[in-house]
């Protein structure tokens, strides 16, 4: 138990804070990890609407180019190009580029990779979503290969005739039906279970075994009070997690989440988390607790503020780590801003993953630098490992992210909870990660490929 302490102790050194207001940009961001300290400075056009981001990597007292990333959206405000360009002999490279299309509604119906290979840009993966009217019907991710796209995964929907959701189904590159997902529904529309099944070995197409479940429970005012995941052991389901919540009898708020494992024919404490509101009804402050000696101890707090002009835009985010004491010990920093569309965007994604420190440089609207190009600075090349793999939808409302690359292939993964505790482990390759059993939150996902390893961010919504 006591290194379990100095466990989530050491791993309070992670993120962080986000500072924006209406009426300031972000002008530079300071990553340090535990390998090297990088900056991220953020462009922005003469409307001063963010297209990009150029990412430089300290090398003695030089900064080194490293990246650089910019975005172009359409007259609707929809992302349609995401070009990434890497520094190489002291120039830039087109390294990849994301195209992304929608149909007349605003849906998103593509989204392709191409990579650079050989100096060319070449089609690598692309993923195509079709609707039955607002509805998604499929998902399909393809493999350019061979000069000919290849079917990687299929995602099939059917849904109920109150348009609900009645099944997923996936199927692999051969269109062969790997799993199913099962929803069920009491008469108000409340879902009561969502149970995952694998296919059965044989002829029979109707086959599935069992293989986990979430079962939900709510008061009599529609709110989920109870949440249980569970397993298959070939005869019966086995508890696995549960989250209960309570809310204020006043208001309706959400006030208290725990989260609690089953072992040893019993329930046992795991993490808790508080929700305070100011008077306007917004979330004003989180107090995250782990359940450490027998005893609650408050980890870090999230405080909340609001932009003027926009109510439910978040202006200030801190984050304040305790340690198990009544003063913070540690307060790192995480750039968050938004574009003209109030999207969010940020940099690398598994930079932030392995911060400790992260330092944000803001500026107010009047002073703030415009570019329309790539800001020249004397360089050396950088030498970067990097596997290139794809884990989607992310975030995830069901906990199921699929695992595509066209350059490597996925043997093993572990997922780990923002206390550095393993949530899942799976010495195979089913084609998704798998955190259907988990609350929601921020996960840390090790992937071991056979090219190496490399990490990723899940978010669980």
């Amino acid at each position: 138990m006591r290194k379990e302490l100095l466990l989530v102790l050491f791993l309070l050194f992670k993120i962080a804070v986000f500072n924006v207001s209406s009426e300031e940009f972000i002008e530079t961001a300071t990553i340090h990890t535990p390998e090297r300290t990088y900056q991220i400075e953020y462009l922005y056009d003469a409307d001063k609407v963010q297209f990009g981001y150029c990412k430089r990597a300290q090398n003695g007292t030089a900064w080194n180019n490293v990246e650089y990333v910019a975005w172009e959206y359409d007259e609707d405000k929809r992302k349609t190009l995401e070009t990434t360009e890497v520094w190489k002999t002291n120039k830039w490279v087109l390294a990849q580029e994301i195209s992304f299309t929608y149909d007349n509604e605003g849906n998103k119906t593509g989204e392709l990779l191409q990579v650079v290979s050989e100096s060319v840009l070449r089609n690598s993966t692309r993923t195509q979503w079709t609707y039955d009217g607002t509805q998604i019907g499929q998902v399909s991710v393809e493999k350019w290969e061979n000069n000919m796209w290849t079917l990687q995964s299929l995602s099939e929907y059917i849904y109920n005739s109150d348009g609900r959701v009645a099944e997923v189904i996936f199927r692999d590159k051969t269109r062969t039906i790997i799993w199913r997902k099962v929803f069920a529904y009491n008469e108000a529309g409340l879902l009561l279970a969502q149970t995952l099944q694998t296919k059965t070995e044989g002829v029979d197409p109707e086959a599935f075994d069992n293989e986990s479940r979430d079962v939900f429970m709510y008061d009599e005012k529609g709110r989920e009070i109870l949440k249980i995941s569970q397993t298959w052991n070939g005869e019966e389901w086995r508890n696995i997690h549960r989250s209960t919540s309570e809310y204020d009898e006043e208001f309706g708020d959400l006030t208290i989440q725990t989260f609690e494992n089953f072992h040893s024919q019993s329930w046992h404490n795991v993490t808790q988390t508080k929700y305070f509101y100011d008077g306007a009804g917004n979330l004003a402050e989180k107090q995250f607790r782990s359940w450490i000696f027998e005893m609650w101890v408050e980890i870090f707090n999230e405080n909340y503020t609001y932009n003027d002009n926009k109510d439910t835009q978040v202006a200030e985010f801190n984050r304040l780590f305790f340690a198990g004491t009544s003063a913070p010990q540690v307060a790192s920093f995480l750039p968050l801003s938004y574009n003209n569309s109030d999207v969010v965007d940020s940099p690398s994604t598994t930079d932030l993953i392995l911060a400790h420190k992260i330092e944000v440089v803001h500026v107010a609207a009047k002073d703030l630098k415009v570019s329309e190009q790539i800001p020249p600075l004397p360089t050396t090349d950088i030498n970067s490992a990097q596997i290139n793999v794809w884990v989607y939808p992310n975030p995830s409302s069901d906990g199921y992210f699929y695992f595509n690359s066209r350059e490597v292939n996925l043997l093993s993964y572990e997922i780990y909870d923002m206390f550095g505790r393993l949530i899942v482990a799976r010495s195979k390759n089913d084609g998704y990660l798998d955190l259907h059993h988990a609350p929601s939150g921020i996960y840390n996902a090790l992937l071991h490929t056979d090219a190496g390893k490399t990490v990723k961010k899940l978010i669980r919504k």
